[in-house]
């Protein structure tokens, strides 16, 4: 099995610095971070800086299994929905340029004063319907992260994709952004099933109330062995891929090495 981690982790190391530990510690592939904080690669360069961000990982041995842009399609604006139209078709011939099967993205976190949820859903689907030609076409997958309440919602996210139709638009089940809203990441694989396309294998656990404090995979609440098992036994098609938030900078070595770690020992 293959095992990445993105980058978000060590935002504040170089490219080269953050590939050379992840693949230091064993794992084969990188999801590269794609906006503020963390330009491992900024889309916005063109395809010369996209295939320098490769070569750096290439030199280490890793396989770029995802492009991690910010997006909101949470838009209500013509002007607003067109930049993120735009973002997505920049971030799909990245993805072409480099073969990079998956795009993780964000459907908007929270829902804006006066909308109401149903009015956010059709929104999201509507923009994003928009995007399906262009993935089809280059035969990349779109990825929307479990991500702030209204990203969060089981209910509008499968509603989301029930709208728009596609096998391209799918979701990054993000365990612990799951859990932290209440969500049992484990459930969420029963509800999204195949239309789950990407992990941020991700633990946290909670220290107070609407508080979480990031913890070693397998040492908090997202049920990271359960997911794994209930993913592989789904035959989820994906890599596993890691993600690491809320440590001090000099735990992040040790935090990355002990979630790999931790993934094998399943």
């Amino acid at each position: 099995m293959d095992y990445a981690c993105n980058t978000w982790g060590y935002k504040g190391r170089t490219l080269d610095e953050a590939a050379g530990k992840l693949a230091q510690f064993g794992y084969t592939g990188i999801e590269l971070i794609a906006h503020q904080p963390c330009f491992h690669l900024d889309v916005r360069e063109g395809p010369d800086s996209w295939r320098n961000s490769k070569a750096v990982t290439a030199r280490h041995g890793l396989q770029i299994v995802a492009l991690s842009p910010a997006t909101d399609f949470l838009c209500f604006d013509e002007v607003k929905e067109q930049k993120q139209l735009e973002m997505v078709d920049i971030c799909l011939k990245a993805a072409e340029t480099l073969d990079v099967p998956v795009l993780r993205i964000f459907s908007g976190g929270k829902i804006p004063e006066g909308r109401t949820q149903e009015e956010c859903i059709e929104e999201v689907a509507r923009i994003l319907k928009k995007t399906v030609p262009g993935a089809e076409r280059l035969n990349k997958k779109l990825a929307i992260e479990s991500h702030g309440k209204f990203g969060c919602d089981l209910d509008a996210m499968r509603e989301i994709l029930d709208r728009i139709g596609s096998p391209n638009i799918g979701v990054t089940l993000d365990t612990s952004n799951f859990q932290v809203s209440g969500v049992d990441p484990v459930n969420a694989i029963d509800v999204l099933g195949d239309r789950i396309l990407h992990t941020h294998l991700k633990d946290k656990k909670v220290v107070a109330e609407g508080k979480a404090q990031g913890t070693v995979l397998g040492q908090g609440d997202a049920k990271i062995a359960e997911v794994v098992r209930k993913l592989i036994a789904n035959g989820y098609p994906g890599v596993m891929t890691v993600e690491i938030e809320g440590f001090p900078e000099e735990e992040l070595d040790r935090v990355h090495e002990e979630g790999l770690r931790f993934l094998k020992g399943l």
